[in-house]
């Protein structure tokens, strides 16, 4: 989805929740959609309303964070649990529980691809910029 599309699709669902279509979302149309446990972390604008901006603000943050944790989570799939990081034998057994057998060598080679400061480890910084390429 490109960041047009997104824009109208957050407007879209911003309409959807303006249910006076002020313009603004009131409390009681945020809670009604999105639940006491998001109050008191939602920006609001003034008099307790959240205008557009602040809701593609916040629509955009969450996303990014859910992004964030989805990585983690994908990343903690073939750290060394002691060490926080990908080492070459605790991705080949990773694999290896996924069904992809490798070679201790080749998981040195795969690592040696993406370790960006030599240190013969993928840390979650560089875990972070392998899956962006």
């Amino acid at each position: 989805m490109n960041n047009r599309s997104k824009r109208e699709e957050y407007e879209r669902v911003f309409n959807c929740f303006d249910k006076n279509r002020d313009g603004k979302l009131s409390e009681s149309e945020i809670d009604e959609y999105l639940g006491e446990a998001t109050k008191e972390d939602t920006p609001r604008e003034k008099e307790g309303s959240l205008g557009l901006e602040e809701f593609v603000r916040l629509v955009e943050e969450g996303e990014e964070r859910e992004k964030e944790r989805d990585m983690k989570k994908a990343f903690d799939v073939y750290a060394a649990m002691d060490e926080q990081c990908i080492t070459p034998l605790s991705l080949k057994v990773a694999l290896s529980r996924l069904g992809h057998p490798h070679s201790l060598r080749r998981c040195q080679l795969m690592i040696s691809r993406f370790d960006l400061d030599g240190d013969g480890l993928i840390s979650l910084d560089e875990f972070r910029s392998m899956l962006m390429h």
